[in-house]
């Protein structure tokens, strides 16, 4: 049970200094001495440096600097700064011009930013590359309300071709996505909770998870999890061209609507997707006071933000009449497995991964700092943390599995490391 604080100006105060602090460290080089104001500071939680007795690991590609995502193509590697600087590796190096320069369109403000590029599986026909990014439009402070935008580029050479970016969704340019009905086709960065993230099938369709677009105990805007006209919260499939797909659970006819878009709902602020070996979409959603969660987003699940956290019921967002009829249904679907966001003196914050072999789902976090893995075969009862690869793992931010079957991660200290199972 949650003992109820009575809310005072310097309790207000010191939460807020708190939720800066703690959103600055998060996914920017931003001085550490603010970490030290959050519960477990800067430095590694880990206990060791040393990889897991079967694993061995190596550097692929480093001086990334504050690179946030990262995408495999045929002869190198895309990276992706969190300001929206876009190069790529190749033969060693990072290639001086750069594949594509974004900064002057993406705010980057605390955990805003390009947060992810996908290239596409048929890259070496097509050339598309996929983005992610909180759109800055100016007309508001640069930490005020934004929306989110999914595009698509297409490579010529080492370059993008001129001009030519694609918005596949978030076309309405507004201040906030609460100016525009909520059918309208927007993203939401109202608050922090932007997402996300992108995966694309070898049929070429294209998942996407968008985070619900409001910020700590933002009541009416978390809510939007679970409006299924609304993009923010959910993981989206839609076609190239950002059409939604006619077997989407919540298709209307209109290849363009919202819902027609749909796969999955009531996500909060998820980092990292992958699809597994038969298919199932695995979704990491990073929590708030109580579970960091890794869910299976099968078609049309309600994955139950804000009306649960992990399996619990939290009180701000319970006595809402969205959450009471939730509840009535029973409908929600729980978490593959979870593990607590605060313990140990420390914060955590999940960073979803890639599977190794068929069943072994690799990940990790970001506040922790480790990669762990876990058989998503054995459904896990409460909290599960499964077994630990790595610690000390340079705060990851993404994970995926390479064309070789690998398990590559990218992190905070600006190299991409390889992990091979020996065993």
């Amino acid at each position: 049970m949650r003992r109820r604080f009575q809310v005072v100006p310097v309790a207000v105060a010191a939460f807020l200094l708190l939720a800066v602090a703690g959103a600055i460290c998060r996914f920017t080089s931003a001085d550490c001495h603010l970490c030290l104001l959050t519960p477990g500071g800067c430095g590694p939680a880990s206990e060791s440096t040393t990889l897991a007795s079967g694993f061995s690991e190596e550097v692929v590609a480093s001086g990334l600097g504050y690179s946030i995502s990262f995408a495999f193509i045929p002869d190198g590697y895309l990276f992706g700064t969190k300001e929206g600087l876009i190069r790529i590796w190749k033969n060693g190096a990072l290639l001086p011009r750069p594949f594509l320069d974004l900064r002057k369109r993406v705010n980057s403000e605390t955990l805003r930013g390009l947060l992810a590029i996908e290239a596409d599986p048929a890259f070496s026909q097509n050339g598309f590359v996929y983005l992610l990014y909180v759109r800055e439009n100016r007309r508001t402070p640069p930490g005020g309300s934004k929306t989110v935008v999914v595009t698509r580029v297409t490579a010529a050479g080492d370059r993008t071709v001129a001009t030519r970016e694609r918005i596949l969704l978030g076309s309405k340019i507004a201040d906030s996505c609460n100016d525009l009905p909520s059918s309208a086709d927007c993203i939401p960065a109202d608050g922090e909770h932007s997402g996300g993230d992108i995966s694309v099938s070898g049929d070429g369709i294209v998942f996407v998870a968008t985070g619900d677009g409001s910020t700590t105990g933002d009541l009416g805007n978390s809510l939007r999890s679970q409006n299924i006209d609304s993009l923010g919260g959910k993981v989206l499939r839609v076609n190239r061209d950002g059409e939604g797909v006619a077997d989407n659970p919540f298709w209307t006819g209109d290849r363009n609507g919202n819902r027609s878009k749909v796969w999955a709902y009531g996500l909060r602020n998820p980092f990292r997707m992958t699809l597994g070996p038969r298919g199932e979409v695995v979704v990491a959603d990073v929590g708030w006071n109580t579970s960091e969660e890794v869910n299976i987003a099968n078609r049309g699940a309600n994955l139950g933000w804000p009306c649960f956290e992990g399996d619990s019921r939290p009180r701000l967002y319970a006595s809402s009449s969205v959450c009471r009829a939730l509840y009535r249904r029973g409908d929600a679907v729980a978490p593959v497995f979870a593990y607590p966001t605060v313990g140990g003196g420390s914060r955590s914050s999940v960073t979803g991964g890639d599977f190794l072999r068929d069943d072994l789902y690799v990940y990790g976090d970001w506040s922790r700092d480790w990669l762990r893995s876990i058989d998503l075969r054995r459904k896990a009862r409460g909290f599960a943390v499964g077994r630990q690869i790595k610690s000390a793992a340079g705060r990851p931010v993404e994970i995926a599995a390479g064309p070789d079957g690998a398990i590559y991660y990218l992190g905070g200290s600006g190299e991409l490391r390889k992990i091979s199972y020996d065993r």
